[in-house]
């Protein structure tokens, strides 16, 4: 199992919100899902190796951090000729474009269009 969703119904699902995690295999504690969002990954074949679930009142803050809740590993980074955007450095380790050292990586040595296409070719993903 790569992913999970989760959705409270009935009575419980007017008073509170379900917030939930996971820990995947390659990429350690994702960001927080809620109410039926997807939370893990798709495409890598990377297992879930926990969840976390809370439940919040209706409109409260979420645990922790909502980014990168989800990352589908065959989504498509390229630019308007097609070419891949996804930067592999010298130490085996891939940046997708808007992440923390995406910009700081200037000579990278491989270019990738999907973040499992860079798995594969032996890069791990950035921390």
């Amino acid at each position: 199992m790569e992913a999970i969703q989760i959705k409270l119904t009935g009575e419980i699902a007017k008073y509170y919100d379900v917030y939930y995690r996971v820990n995947s295999q390659q990429f350690g504690w994702m960001g927080w899902a809620k109410n039926g969002q997807s939370s893990g990954t798709s495409g890598f074949g990377f297992q879930l190796e926990a969840i976390q679930v809370k439940l919040v009142k209706k409109g409260g803050k979420a645990p922790g951090t909502t980014n990168d809740a989800f990352r589908d590993g065959l989504k498509k980074y390229v630019d308007k000729r097609g070419k891949g955007l996804i930067k592999g450095s010298k130490q085996k380790i891939y940046h997708i474009p808007g992440s923390q050292y995406y910009n700081k990586t200037t000579s990278p040595i491989r270019m990738f269009k999907t973040e499992v296409e860079a798995y594969k070719a032996g890069f791990r993903p950035a921390k």
